[in-house]
């Protein structure tokens, strides 16, 4: 997670802004935090894991197929849908084209903040400042895997349904 988030970093905006030492201090950061994640037994860490990011779908809209690459992602809870996602991929494939409809709201990313990212507080208690550096890791690279590359655009869905005929 750490070498993807800093991969991330440097090409990103804010990192092509960073001074080398900087880049090496938020390095260095990563291994620490990297270094308590390692204390803690595997499973402990699937659990936080689970408990942080459960019982997510990823939903994906071509609008057109003339258009491939076009591509509408979000992530949707599957205790929302009637069927699983392993029924619904079953029943449907994995490319569903059956006159479904989509509502949701486009995630158009903010120009002046979207490449900032969020910076732990340190409150001085060692074990608290630790899980704060590794929640963030986590959650860059949760959002580094989940955030589409244009021309695909974020989305989060609403409503999907089908008209009975």
């Amino acid at each position: 997670m750490s070498k993807i988030e800093m991969a991330a970093l440097k090409n990103s905006d804010e990192g092509k802004r960073l001074s080398k030492s900087a880049l090496q201090q938020r390095s260095q950061e990563n291994m620490a935090a990297i270094a308590k994640v390692e204390e803690l037994k595997m499973d402990e860490l699937s659990d936080v894991v689970r408990q942080l990011y459960p019982g997510v779908v990823r939903v994906k809209v071509r609008p057109s197929a003339d258009q491939p690459r076009h591509v509408l992602i979000g992530s949707a809870y599957a205790d929302h849908f009637y069927d699983t996602p392993a029924a619904l991929s079953q029943k449907y494939g994995v490319e569903v084209d059956a006159g479904w409809t989509l509502l949701g709201q486009l995630n158009v990313p903010n120009a002046t903040g979207a490449a900032t990212q969020a910076q732990p507080i340190p409150t001085g208690n060692q074990m608290e400042d630790a899980f704060e550096q590794m929640a963030l890791l986590m959650n860059n690279a949760f959002r580094l895997a989940n955030a589409p590359a244009f021309p695909a655009l974020s989305l989060t869905p609403i409503a999907i349904y089908r008209t009975a005929r």
